[in-house]
Protein backbone atom coordinates (compact mmCIF):
# COMPACT_ATOMS: atom_id res chain seq x y z
CA UNK A 1 0.00 0.00 0.00
CA UNK A 2 1.23 3.49 -0.83
CA UNK A 3 0.02 6.39 1.31
CA UNK A 4 1.16 9.87 0.41
CA UNK A 5 1.21 12.89 2.69
CA UNK A 6 4.32 12.39 4.81
CA UNK A 7 5.75 15.89 4.39
CA UNK A 8 4.14 19.07 5.77
CA UNK A 9 3.82 20.45 2.22
CA UNK A 10 2.01 17.33 1.00
CA UNK A 11 -0.24 17.32 4.05
CA UNK A 12 -1.18 20.92 3.32
CA UNK A 13 -1.93 20.09 -0.32
CA UNK A 14 -4.08 17.11 0.66
CA UNK A 15 -5.76 19.01 3.52
CA UNK A 16 -4.62 16.21 5.84
CA UNK A 17 -4.00 16.48 9.55
CA UNK A 18 -0.35 16.74 10.50
CA UNK A 19 1.07 14.09 12.78
CA UNK A 20 -1.21 11.35 11.45
CA UNK A 21 1.48 9.42 9.57
CA UNK A 22 2.48 7.26 12.56
CA UNK A 23 -1.19 6.38 13.00
CA UNK A 24 -1.38 5.32 9.35
CA UNK A 25 1.74 3.19 9.81
CA UNK A 26 0.24 1.48 12.85
CA UNK A 27 -3.09 0.86 11.11
CA UNK A 28 -1.44 -0.57 7.99
CA UNK A 29 0.80 -2.86 10.05
CA UNK A 30 -2.11 -4.03 12.19
CA UNK A 31 -4.09 -4.86 9.06
CA UNK A 32 -1.29 -7.15 7.89
CA UNK A 33 -0.45 -4.96 4.90
CA UNK A 34 2.83 -3.60 3.57
CA UNK A 35 3.44 0.13 3.21
CA UNK A 36 5.89 1.40 0.59
CA UNK A 37 7.45 4.84 0.22
CA UNK A 38 6.93 5.56 -3.48
CA UNK A 39 5.66 4.15 -6.76
CA UNK A 40 9.06 2.62 -7.56
CA UNK A 41 8.92 0.64 -4.33
CA UNK A 42 5.30 -0.24 -5.06
CA UNK A 43 6.14 -2.03 -8.31
CA UNK A 44 9.20 -3.59 -6.71
CA UNK A 45 7.05 -4.94 -3.88
CA UNK A 46 4.55 -6.38 -6.35
CA UNK A 47 7.41 -8.12 -8.16
CA UNK A 48 8.72 -9.56 -4.91
CA UNK A 49 5.48 -10.63 -3.27
CA UNK A 50 4.14 -12.22 -6.47
CA UNK A 51 7.19 -14.52 -6.69
CA UNK A 52 8.05 -14.97 -3.03
CA UNK A 53 7.88 -18.11 -0.98
CA UNK A 54 6.77 -17.55 2.61
CA UNK A 55 9.73 -16.65 4.80
CA UNK A 56 10.33 -18.80 7.85
CA UNK A 57 12.56 -16.13 9.41
CA UNK A 58 14.53 -12.95 8.69
CA UNK A 59 18.16 -14.08 8.30
CA UNK A 60 19.77 -13.32 4.94
CA UNK A 61 22.70 -15.07 3.23
CA UNK A 62 24.57 -13.14 0.52
CA UNK A 63 26.73 -14.61 -2.26
CA UNK A 64 28.60 -12.26 -4.61
CA UNK A 65 31.48 -12.19 -7.07
CA UNK A 66 32.83 -8.95 -5.65
CA UNK A 67 33.13 -7.11 -2.35
CA UNK A 68 31.78 -3.77 -3.61
CA UNK A 69 28.23 -4.86 -4.55
CA UNK A 70 28.05 -7.00 -1.41
CA UNK A 71 29.04 -3.96 0.66
CA UNK A 72 26.25 -1.92 -0.94
CA UNK A 73 23.81 -4.66 0.03
CA UNK A 74 25.17 -4.71 3.59
CA UNK A 75 24.80 -0.94 3.92
CA UNK A 76 21.16 -1.07 2.86
CA UNK A 77 20.47 -4.06 5.10
CA UNK A 78 21.96 -2.18 8.05
CA UNK A 79 19.93 0.96 7.28
CA UNK A 80 16.74 -1.09 7.23
CA UNK A 81 17.58 -3.06 10.39
CA UNK A 82 17.86 -6.36 8.54
CA UNK A 83 19.63 -9.46 9.84
CA UNK A 84 22.54 -11.43 8.40
CA UNK A 85 22.66 -15.19 8.83
CA UNK A 86 25.48 -16.84 10.77
CA UNK A 87 26.99 -19.89 9.08
CA UNK A 88 27.48 -23.06 11.08
CA UNK A 89 30.85 -24.80 11.16
CA UNK A 90 29.36 -27.64 9.12
CA UNK A 91 28.36 -25.25 6.34
CA UNK A 92 31.71 -23.46 6.50
CA UNK A 93 33.60 -26.73 6.13
CA UNK A 94 31.47 -27.75 3.15
CA UNK A 95 32.10 -24.40 1.45
CA UNK A 96 35.85 -24.68 2.05
CA UNK A 97 35.87 -28.04 0.31
CA UNK A 98 33.74 -26.81 -2.61
CA UNK A 99 35.43 -23.48 -3.34
CA UNK A 100 38.97 -22.50 -4.37
CA UNK A 101 41.61 -21.78 -1.76
CA UNK A 102 41.65 -18.10 -0.92
CA UNK A 103 37.89 -17.59 -0.85
CA UNK A 104 37.04 -16.30 2.61
CA UNK A 105 34.18 -18.28 4.08
CA UNK A 106 31.87 -15.71 5.61
CA UNK A 107 28.57 -13.94 5.09
CA UNK A 108 28.63 -12.25 2.63
CA UNK A 109 30.40 -14.99 0.70
CA UNK A 110 32.69 -13.18 -1.76
CA UNK A 111 33.59 -15.59 -4.56
CA UNK A 112 35.96 -12.90 -5.93
CA UNK A 113 35.88 -11.30 -9.36
CA UNK A 114 37.53 -14.30 -11.04
CA UNK A 115 34.71 -16.65 -10.00
CA UNK A 116 33.12 -18.57 -12.85
CA UNK A 117 29.65 -20.05 -13.17
CA UNK A 118 30.83 -23.36 -11.69
CA UNK A 119 31.90 -21.59 -8.50
CA UNK A 120 28.42 -20.09 -8.21
CA UNK A 121 26.86 -23.49 -8.71
CA UNK A 122 29.07 -25.15 -6.11
CA UNK A 123 28.42 -22.46 -3.52
CA UNK A 124 24.67 -22.53 -4.07
CA UNK A 125 24.53 -26.33 -3.88
CA UNK A 126 26.28 -26.28 -0.50
CA UNK A 127 24.03 -23.51 0.80
CA UNK A 128 20.89 -25.32 -0.35
CA UNK A 129 21.86 -28.10 2.06
CA UNK A 130 22.10 -25.61 4.93
CA UNK A 131 19.41 -24.47 7.36
CA UNK A 132 21.46 -21.48 8.55
CA UNK A 133 19.54 -18.79 6.65
CA UNK A 134 15.99 -17.88 5.65
CA UNK A 135 16.62 -16.19 2.30
CA UNK A 136 19.49 -16.33 -0.19
CA UNK A 137 20.65 -13.30 -2.18
CA UNK A 138 22.90 -14.03 -5.16
CA UNK A 139 24.71 -11.03 -6.67
CA UNK A 140 26.57 -11.02 -9.99
CA UNK A 141 28.70 -8.23 -11.41
CA UNK A 142 29.67 -8.28 -15.12
CA UNK A 143 32.81 -10.37 -15.47
CA UNK A 144 34.75 -12.01 -18.29
CA UNK A 145 35.31 -15.04 -16.06
CA UNK A 146 31.60 -15.48 -15.39
CA UNK A 147 29.31 -14.12 -18.13
CA UNK A 148 25.94 -13.06 -16.77
CA UNK A 149 23.76 -15.38 -18.83
CA UNK A 150 25.97 -18.40 -18.19
CA UNK A 151 25.99 -17.78 -14.44
CA UNK A 152 22.22 -17.25 -14.42
CA UNK A 153 21.68 -20.59 -16.17
CA UNK A 154 23.99 -22.29 -13.66
CA UNK A 155 22.00 -20.88 -10.74
CA UNK A 156 18.65 -21.82 -12.28
CA UNK A 157 19.95 -25.33 -12.96
CA UNK A 158 21.21 -25.72 -9.39
CA UNK A 159 17.84 -24.70 -7.96
CA UNK A 160 15.95 -26.89 -10.40
CA UNK A 161 17.82 -30.09 -9.60
CA UNK A 162 18.36 -29.70 -5.86
CA UNK A 163 15.67 -31.29 -3.63
CA UNK A 164 15.35 -28.08 -1.59
CA UNK A 165 15.55 -25.73 -4.57
CA UNK A 166 11.83 -25.05 -4.73
CA UNK A 167 11.55 -24.46 -0.99
CA UNK A 168 14.31 -21.86 -0.54
CA UNK A 169 13.61 -18.15 -0.94
CA UNK A 170 16.13 -16.85 -3.50
CA UNK A 171 16.58 -13.29 -4.74
CA UNK A 172 18.91 -12.35 -7.58
CA UNK A 173 20.76 -9.17 -8.46
CA UNK A 174 22.51 -9.27 -11.82
CA UNK A 175 24.16 -5.85 -12.17
CA UNK A 176 24.52 -4.16 -15.54
CA UNK A 177 21.70 -2.56 -17.50
CA UNK A 178 22.27 -4.16 -20.91
CA UNK A 179 24.74 -6.96 -20.26
CA UNK A 180 22.37 -8.62 -17.79
CA UNK A 181 19.07 -8.19 -19.60
CA UNK A 182 18.99 -11.78 -20.83
CA UNK A 183 19.88 -13.12 -17.38
CA UNK A 184 17.08 -11.15 -15.76
CA UNK A 185 14.66 -12.44 -18.38
CA UNK A 186 15.72 -16.01 -17.59
CA UNK A 187 15.16 -15.43 -13.88
CA UNK A 188 11.71 -13.96 -14.50
CA UNK A 189 10.78 -16.94 -16.68
CA UNK A 190 11.98 -19.25 -13.90
CA UNK A 191 9.86 -17.42 -11.31
CA UNK A 192 12.83 -15.95 -9.43
CA UNK A 193 12.67 -12.33 -8.24
CA UNK A 194 15.43 -10.33 -9.93
CA UNK A 195 16.63 -6.75 -9.46
CA UNK A 196 19.07 -4.31 -11.04
CA UNK A 197 20.87 -3.06 -7.93
CA UNK A 198 22.02 -4.52 -4.61
CA UNK A 199 20.11 -1.83 -2.72
CA UNK A 200 16.91 -2.58 -4.62
CA UNK A 201 17.27 -6.26 -3.82
CA UNK A 202 17.67 -5.57 -0.11
CA UNK A 203 14.64 -3.30 -0.22
CA UNK A 204 12.70 -6.18 -1.76
CA UNK A 205 13.93 -8.58 0.92
CA UNK A 206 12.88 -6.18 3.66
CA UNK A 207 9.46 -5.91 2.01
CA UNK A 208 9.17 -9.65 2.54
CA UNK A 209 10.35 -9.34 6.13
CA UNK A 210 7.93 -6.52 6.94
CA UNK A 211 5.07 -8.33 5.25
CA UNK A 212 5.85 -11.43 7.30
CA UNK A 213 5.94 -9.38 10.51
CA UNK A 214 2.66 -7.66 9.70
CA UNK A 215 0.94 -10.92 8.79
CA UNK A 216 2.12 -12.40 12.08
CA UNK A 217 0.78 -9.37 13.93
CA UNK A 218 -2.53 -9.69 12.08
CA UNK A 219 -3.02 -13.15 13.56
CA UNK A 220 -2.40 -11.94 17.09
CA UNK A 221 -5.29 -10.98 19.35
CA UNK A 222 -4.51 -7.81 21.30
CA UNK A 223 -4.75 -8.20 25.06
CA UNK A 224 -6.15 -5.27 26.99
CA UNK A 225 -4.49 -4.40 30.31
CA UNK A 226 -6.48 -5.40 33.38
CA UNK A 227 -6.48 -1.81 34.61
CA UNK A 228 -8.22 -0.50 31.49
CA UNK A 229 -11.91 0.19 31.97
CA UNK A 230 -14.06 0.87 28.94
CA UNK A 231 -17.44 2.55 28.81
CA UNK A 232 -18.05 1.67 25.18
CA UNK A 233 -21.68 2.78 25.17
CA UNK A 234 -20.68 6.30 26.19
CA UNK A 235 -17.89 6.42 23.61
CA UNK A 236 -20.21 5.17 20.87
CA UNK A 237 -22.83 7.74 21.83
CA UNK A 238 -20.30 10.58 21.62
CA UNK A 239 -19.04 9.43 18.23
CA UNK A 240 -22.54 8.89 16.89
CA UNK A 241 -23.51 12.41 17.95
CA UNK A 242 -20.47 13.81 16.15
CA UNK A 243 -21.40 11.89 13.00
CA UNK A 244 -24.97 13.17 13.15
CA UNK A 245 -23.60 16.71 13.52
CA UNK A 246 -21.68 16.22 10.29
CA UNK A 247 -18.23 16.19 11.89
CA UNK A 248 -15.40 14.35 10.15
CA UNK A 249 -12.78 15.01 12.83
CA UNK A 250 -12.73 15.72 16.55
CA UNK A 251 -10.61 18.45 18.08
CA UNK A 252 -8.77 18.12 21.37
CA UNK A 253 -11.69 19.35 23.44
CA UNK A 254 -14.10 16.92 21.78
CA UNK A 255 -11.92 13.82 21.79
CA UNK A 256 -11.10 13.99 25.51
CA UNK A 257 -14.48 12.56 26.64
CA UNK A 258 -14.05 9.66 24.21
CA UNK A 259 -10.62 8.87 25.63
CA UNK A 260 -11.89 9.18 29.18
CA UNK A 261 -14.61 6.65 28.37
CA UNK A 262 -11.79 4.16 27.81
CA UNK A 263 -9.97 5.13 30.98
CA UNK A 264 -7.30 7.16 29.16
CA UNK A 265 -6.44 10.31 31.06
CA UNK A 266 -5.74 13.55 29.21
CA UNK A 267 -4.84 17.07 30.23
CA UNK A 268 -7.95 19.17 30.87
CA UNK A 269 -8.63 22.01 28.43
CA UNK A 270 -10.75 25.14 28.63
CA UNK A 271 -12.35 27.15 25.83
CA UNK A 272 -11.90 30.93 25.76
CA UNK A 273 -13.79 33.19 23.36
CA UNK A 274 -11.27 36.05 23.47
CA UNK A 275 -7.99 37.14 25.02
CA UNK A 276 -9.62 38.52 28.17
CA UNK A 277 -11.33 35.22 28.89
CA UNK A 278 -8.08 33.39 28.11
CA UNK A 279 -6.30 35.46 30.77
CA UNK A 280 -9.11 34.83 33.27
CA UNK A 281 -8.90 31.05 32.75
CA UNK A 282 -5.10 31.06 32.93
CA UNK A 283 -5.21 32.88 36.26
CA UNK A 284 -7.52 30.20 37.61
CA UNK A 285 -5.65 27.09 36.44
CA UNK A 286 -2.15 28.46 37.06
CA UNK A 287 0.92 29.01 34.92
CA UNK A 288 2.50 28.01 32.64
CA UNK A 289 -0.23 27.35 30.07
CA UNK A 290 -0.46 26.46 26.40
CA UNK A 291 -2.65 28.42 24.01
CA UNK A 292 -4.04 26.78 20.88
CA UNK A 293 -6.34 28.01 18.16
CA UNK A 294 -9.58 26.07 17.93
CA UNK A 295 -11.18 26.25 14.49
CA UNK A 296 -12.88 23.80 12.15
CA UNK A 297 -11.92 26.14 9.28
CA UNK A 298 -8.17 26.02 9.96
CA UNK A 299 -7.13 22.37 10.31
CA UNK A 300 -3.43 23.21 10.15
CA UNK A 301 -2.85 25.53 13.08
CA UNK A 302 0.78 26.01 12.05
CA UNK A 303 -0.43 28.08 9.07
CA UNK A 304 -1.23 30.94 11.44
CA UNK A 305 1.12 30.01 14.31
CA UNK A 306 -1.92 28.79 16.15
CA UNK A 307 -0.08 27.11 19.03
CA UNK A 308 1.81 29.00 21.74
CA UNK A 309 3.52 27.11 24.56
CA UNK A 310 4.91 27.89 28.01
CA UNK A 311 3.06 31.15 28.59
CA UNK A 312 3.94 32.18 32.14
CA UNK A 313 2.15 35.48 32.80
CA UNK A 314 -1.17 37.16 32.12
CA UNK A 315 0.57 39.60 29.79
CA UNK A 316 2.07 36.76 27.75
CA UNK A 317 -1.32 35.06 27.45
CA UNK A 318 -3.05 38.26 26.34
CA UNK A 319 -0.33 39.15 23.85
CA UNK A 320 -0.30 35.62 22.42
CA UNK A 321 -4.09 35.53 22.06
CA UNK A 322 -4.29 38.98 20.46
CA UNK A 323 -1.44 38.14 18.07
CA UNK A 324 -3.21 34.93 17.14
CA UNK A 325 -6.37 36.89 16.37
CA UNK A 326 -4.42 39.30 14.16
CA UNK A 327 -2.80 36.45 12.24
CA UNK A 328 -6.18 34.84 11.66
CA UNK A 329 -7.55 38.15 10.35
CA UNK A 330 -4.67 38.39 7.88
CA UNK A 331 -4.92 34.76 6.79
CA UNK A 332 -8.72 34.69 6.62
CA UNK A 333 -9.85 38.26 5.87
CA UNK A 334 -13.43 37.19 5.19
CA UNK A 335 -13.69 35.96 8.77
CA UNK A 336 -11.82 38.86 10.34
CA UNK A 337 -14.50 40.54 12.45
CA UNK A 338 -14.21 40.11 16.20
CA UNK A 339 -17.75 38.81 16.57
CA UNK A 340 -17.25 36.21 13.88
CA UNK A 341 -13.87 35.23 15.31
CA UNK A 342 -15.35 34.81 18.76
CA UNK A 343 -17.83 32.31 17.41
CA UNK A 344 -15.69 30.50 14.87
CA UNK A 345 -12.24 30.57 16.42
CA UNK A 346 -12.30 30.21 20.19
CA UNK A 347 -9.05 29.41 21.95
CA UNK A 348 -8.26 26.26 23.91
CA UNK A 349 -6.03 26.44 26.97
CA UNK A 350 -4.28 23.62 28.76
CA UNK A 351 -1.91 23.63 31.74
CA UNK A 352 1.77 22.90 31.09
CA UNK A 353 4.01 21.12 33.56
Amino acid sequence: MIKSGRSPAAQKLLHANSGMDPAWDAAIQRAGLLRVQDTHELFSAVETLSHMRPLRGEKLMIVSNGAAPAALALDELWLRNGKLATLSEETRDALRQALPVGVEIANPLDLRDDANSEHYQRAVNVLLNSQDYDALLVIHSPSAAAPGTESALALIDALKHHPRGKYVTVLTNWCGEFSSQEARRLFSDAGLPTYRTPEGTITAFMHMVEYRRNQKQLRETPVLPDSLTANTSEAHALLQQAIEDGATTLDTHEVSPVLRAYGIHTLPTWIAADSAEAVHIAEQIGYPVALKLRSPDIPHKSEVQGVMLYLRTAAEVQQAADAMIDRVKLARPRRASMDCWCKAWPIALAPRS
